[in-house]
């Protein structure tokens, strides 16, 4: 027993020797919650955690404390302008911050952040925001990617070419279409995956902004019921000036020709 006691402690030092530097550089995976159970604050945590270095590793909620700045107030429209409530450092890769705005935007739209240099606000990597993408009171996650901010939050698709964003669901075409009668741009526009606007729509993109307005040629076709049986409403011009007019048409006998668009679901 005398000599096998130093052989057992050599080969037993052997493998804590071994072990030790794998140990050190272990991973564990566990596939339930970690419940701390120590008595004190201090003995209820995990230390020396380095931050991720492969995509599927976890993050430490520290480095997320320390790169997320939640629930950011923003006012202004396009240029988005607020100030975090703890000093914000130098922007870096894969800060986050969630900001709410106060009004609808109207176009690409640029982040300024404690007064330094605004900076543009993108989708889908180089995408800029189309208009009413970003509405008024809801929040939205973006990350700094080192050059742009990422919009993570999934918001409503761009509208399609030739046309402009109405509302947060509707697009409407930007320009009318050649003259044909009413069933003919009822069915034209569902052979777009669209449909004839509505005369609420059409009055109200004639109204928002004036980009419709000025674009006005003749009387336009809307899906509306005139009031008068067998007869479709059309709307654009006023029947004393002959001037293009957001609130002023009549209704006609369906199979006249007149301009029409059409409007699609984001």
């Amino acid at each position: 027993m005398g000599q096998a006691y130093p052989v057992m402690r050599s080969a037993a030092l052997q493998i804590l020797l071994v072990a030790a530097p794998l140990l050190a550089r272990a991973q564990v995976e566990l596939p339930g919650r970690v419940i701390l159970s120590g008595d004190s604050a201090t003995d209820r945590q995990v230390l020396g955690v380095a931050g991720p270095l492969e995509a599927d590793h976890g993050v430490p909620a520290g480095t997320l404390r320390r790169q997320h700045y939640s629930f950011l107030p923003v006012t202004g429209r396009d240029t988005l302008r607020g100030n975090t409530v703890q000093p914000l450092p130098p922007l870096e890769e894969g800060m986050l911050f969630t900001f709410v705005p106060d009004t609808t935007n109207a176009g690409p739209v640029h982040l300024e952040l404690n007064g330094q240099a605004a900076i543009p606000l993108k989708r889908n990597v180089s995408d800029d925001l189309d208009s009413a993408v970003l509405v008024s009171g809801r929040p939205y996650l973006a990350v700094f990617d080192g050059l742009h901010f990422q919009l993570l939050t999934q918001v409503t698709k761009p509208c399609r070419a030739g046309t402009w964003a109405l509302s947060r669901t509707t697009c409407i075409q930007a320009l009318p279409d050649t003259a044909v009668n009413f069933y003919t741009a009822a069915n034209s526009c569902a052979n777009r995956n669209g449909r004839l606007c509505t005369f609420a729509e059409w009055h109200s993109a004639c109204t928002l902004d004036g980009r419709l307005l000025a674009t006005i040629t003749d009387y336009e076709w809307v899906d509306h019921a005139a009031n008068d049986n067998n007869k479709a409403k059309r709307v654009g011009i006023n029947a004393i000036s002959m001037d293009p007019d957001c609130y002023d048409g009549g209704h006609r006998d369906p199979l006249l020709t007149s301009t029409y668009r059409c409007c699609f679901d984001r």
